[in-house]
């Protein structure tokens, strides 16, 4: 892996970590009923995804690293799960 591989997979390891441990610990979750903040994380967690995907495509054709591409692929995925997990959150409880 590259540097800017590794540097891109820390950066959204640390997003998915502080968006999960800001729900988990109740840290803004009753400003998060709130329907701007509610929107805005959706919307925070939706750009993440889509330029998740982006990134895949990048390392599907640039790099062709078999590494590379599963790394990005699985943290796609987290992403998605959590981005559909918060998003329900919104429609349950917003």
């Amino acid at each position: 892996m590259s540097i800017i591989d590794v540097v891109w997979s820390l950066v959204l390891i640390f997003s998915y970590v502080y968006i999960v441990a800001s729900i988990v610990l109740g840290r803004g979750w009753e400003a998060a009923k709130q329907r701007r903040l509610a929107k805005a994380m959706a919307s925070y967690l939706m750009g993440l995804l889509v330029v998740s995907i982006y990134w895949t495509v990048i390392a599907s054709t640039v790099y062709v690293e078999y590494l590379t591409l599963m790394t990005t692929l699985v943290l796609v995925g987290v992403l998605a799960l959590i981005a559909l997990t918060w998003i329900l959150m919104i429609k349950l409880w917003g």
